[in-house]
């Protein structure tokens, strides 16, 4: 049986943008929660900016985590 090889990301340095682990690093919750913010299921916290690549994966451009999480820390 043939596996599929994926291609290496590059270092998250040289990235504007990051993924669900890493977002979740960020912010300091798990990957779950990250999505949970991205599709508006928590009351109360406005929807995190993401962008789709893909059918089903997501990428947060690091920006725009960084705004969402200085606005949730203002309020």
């Amino acid at each position: 049986m043939k596996t599929r090889k994926r291609k290496e990301l590059p270092p998250a340095e040289s990235r504007r943008w990051r993924t669900a682990v890493e977002v979740a690093a960020l912010l300091g919750c798990s990957k779950a929660t990250v999505q949970r913010f991205t599709s508006g299921m928590v009351a109360g916290v406005p929807r995190l900016p993401s962008v789709p690549r893909g059918s089903r994966a997501r990428i947060w451009h690091i920006d725009a985590v960084e705004a969402w999480l200085a606005a949730r820390q203002s309020e």
